[in-house]
C-alpha cells in the first residue's frame, strides 16, 4: 500500500471518468440498474476504504444475485472481467481495448428470418457480411418490427436497388418506419403497397386461376411470380398461363413453372409466338376433355415439335379430334401426325382415308431415356400433389382459425406479448415476469378458442406423408429417399 492516500473529503471532490464509448456504445442496450451498478463499481475502483459486493447491493438497493448477473451482462461485452462469484470480485477493463461483444442472442429466434433474408439476396444478386446480417438483428432486437414486417422492407429496398442493395438503405427506411408507428406486417406492407401491391394482387390473380388457396403472398411473390416477371413475362401472359394450367389439371405455382420455364427456353414471350402457343394448348385440352391430361415438360416438347415440324394449328387440333377416344391421347397425335409428316400431307382434306378410319394406337416405342423421363414425371406428379393436399390441410385450419375474431385478437396479443418479451431480455429485466405471465395468458386464450374450433397447433403445419423427405421424394443432404424408390 503506497505511503499516502487522499482524504474523504478530498474524494468526494475528485472525478470519476467514464469513456465515451461506454454512453454511445454500451449505454443503450443496458437497462437502469446495470449502468447504475457499472457506475459505481468505476466509482470504487478509485476508493482506497473497502467495499463489499453486500454493501454495494445494499446501498444500490439491488438484489446480490441481481448485481451479479449484471456484472456477468457486463463481461458479456468485454468490459469487466469477473474474477470471483463468491464473494463478488470485479476487474475492470478499459472501454477502447473491449471488443465489444453484444448480449448473446439466441440463434434459433433468427432461424427462419436468414433464411427468407438469404434467399432475397440471392434473387438481388448481392451478399450481406456477417457484421451486416448482425446490424439487421441488433435492429429487431431494438426495436418492436415484426421479423416478417423488416423482410418486406427488405424487398421493397431491393425492388428498388437492385444489386446496389445495402443495409444501410434498408435500415434507414425500416427506422424511418418505426418512428411513424409502423411495426406490423400489416402496416408495412399497406405502406408499400404501390410498389409491391400489383405484384401481390398477381399473386392472387394467378392462384385463383390455378384453383390454390393462399394466405400470405410474400413467399409465391419472392419464389415464383417475381423471378417469372425478370424473365419478361408480362402479368395478362402469367394470368394466361395459370388459365391454360387449370385447363390441363395443374394446380400449384411449382406445376405452372414447369410452363413458364418452357416458354422462356423456347423463346416464347413474343406476344403473336405466346398467344399462338397458348391458345393451342388450351384448344387440344378442350377436344380432349374427356381424358384428364397433364402439361409435363414431355408434353410442351411434343406440341412444340409438332409447330417445328410445321403443321398448323388446324392440322394438329384433327388429330386431337381423332384422338379424343383413347385412353392416351397426346401419344396417338403424334403417331397420327408422324404419319402425316412422313407421307408429307399438310391439309385436313388431304388425309388419306385409311387414316382417318384408324381406331386404336399401335403401342408406341419408347427409348431407355423417355421411359425414364415418363417415370420421373409421374413421380414429381405423385409428389406435388401429396405436398399440396397437406399444405392445404394447413392453410384451409390457418383460413378457418383466422375468421373467428376471438383467435385473431388471441394471436396479434400472442405476437405482441412475444416482441415486447425479446426486447426486455435486453433492455428491462425487471418487467420479464410480468410480460411472461401476460404473454401465458395471451396463448392460454389462443389455446381456447383453437379447442372451440376443434383445432390445435399442430394442424397449421402441413402434415407430410413421409417424414424424413416432406413429400419431396429427397432427403436434406440430396439423396433419394427410400419412399422415392419405393413409388
Amino acid at each position: 500500500m503506497s505511503f499516502s492516500t487522499f482524504s474523504k473529503e478530498f474524494t468526494a471532490n475528485m472525478f470519476t471518468s467514464v469513456e465515451n464509448q461506454f454512453i454511445t456504445k454500451y449505454l443503450p442496450q443496458a437497462d437502469g440498474d446495470a449502468v447504475k451498478a457499472y457506475l459505481y463499481g468505476l466509482y470504487l475502483c478509485s476508493c482506497a476504504e473497502e467495499f463489499d459486493a453486500h454493501a454495494c447491493s445494499k446501498l444500490l438497493r439491488i438484489p446480490l444475485s441481481r448485481l451479479i448477473d449484471i456484472f456477468e451482462f457486463w463481461e458479456e461485452c468485454d468490459l469487466v472481467h469477473v474474477l470471483s462469484r463468491d464473494p463478488l470480485y470485479v476487474q475492470y477493463l478499459p472501454v477502447n481495448s473491449a471488443v465489444g461483444k453484444p448480449k448473446p442472442i439466441r440463434a434459433e429466434k433468427y432461424a427462419e428470418f436468414n433464411r427468407e433474408l438469404f434467399k432475397i439476396q440471392q434473387n438481388a444478386s448481392v451478399s450481406f457480411g456477417s457484421f451486416e446480417m448482425q446490424k439487421l438483428i441488433e435492429f429487431l432486437e431494438k426495436y418492436p418490427m415484426e421479423q416478417q414486417a423488416l423482410l418486406l422492407v427488405v424487398q421493397y429496398c431491393a425492388q428498388k436497388d437492385g444489386d446496389k442493395l445495402s443495409v444501410r438503405h434498408i435500415l434507414n427506411a425500416a427506422t424511418k418506419l418505426c418512428k411513424d408507428r409502423k411495426y406490423t406486417y400489416q402496416q408495412v406492407e399497406e405502406v408499400y403497397s404501390g410498389v409491391l401491391g400489383s405484384e401481390n394482387d398477381l399473386v392472387y390473380s394467378i392462384a385463383h386461376k390455378i384453383d390454390y388457396k393462399i394466405q400470405n403472398p410474400q413467399s409465391y411473390r419472392d419464389e415464383y411470380v417475381k423471378p417469372w416477371l425478370e424473365l419478361g413475362f408480362t402479368n395478362d401472359q402469367l394470368i394466361s398461363v395459370a388459365d391454360t394450367c387449370r385447363m390441363w389439371n395443374c394446380h400449384t405455382f411449382l406445376g405452372m413453372g414447369v410452363t413458364v420455364a418452357f416458354l422462356h427456353n423456347k423463346d416464347l414471350k413474343n406476344e403473336t409466338k405466346f398467344e399462338s402457343f397458348n391458345l393451342l394448348l388450351q384448344n387440344i385440352q378442350t377436344t380432349c376433355s374427356g381424358h384428364s391430361m397433364r402439361l409435363t415438360k414431355k408434353t410442351l416438347d411434343t406440341v412444340y415439335t409438332w409447330k417445328v415440324w410445321g403443321f398448323s394449328d388446324e392440322m394438329i387440333l384433327e388429330a386431337a379430334k381423332r384422338s379424343a377416344d383413347v385412353s392416351t391421347p397426346i401419344a396417338y397425335m403424334n403417331k397420327l401426325l408422324s404419319e402425316w409428316k412422313r407421307e408429307e400431307i399438310s391439309r385436313v382434306d388431304a388425309i388419306p382415308e385409311r387414316t382417318q378410319s384408324a381406331s386404336l394406337p399401335r403401342k408406341e416405342y419408347k427409348s431407355e431415356a423417355a421411359i425414364a423421363a415418363d417415370k420421373r414425371s409421374d413421380r414429381e406428379h405423385y409428389y406435388a400433389v401429396l405436398r399440396r393436399k397437406a399444405q392445404e390441410r394447413a392453410e384451409k385450419a390457418v383460413s378457418r382459425a383466422q375468421s373467428d375474431k376471438q383467435f385473431r385478437a388471441a394471436e396479434n396479443a400472442v405476437k405482441t406479448g412475444e416482441i415486447a418479451l425479446a426486447k426486455a431480455e435486453v433492455f428491462s429485466p425487471d418487467t420479464l415476469p410480468a410480460l411472461t405471465e401476460k404473454l401465458k395468458a395471451a396463448k392460454m386464450e389462443r389455446l381456447t378458442a383453437l379447442r372451440r374450433l376443434g383445432l390445435s397447433e399442430e394442424d397449421f403445419v402441413p402434415v407430410y406423408s413421409c417424414k424424413k423427405c416432406s413429400d419431396t421424394g429427397f432427403l436434406p443432404n440430396g439423396r433419394i429417399c427410400n419412399c422415392y424408390r419405393e413409388n
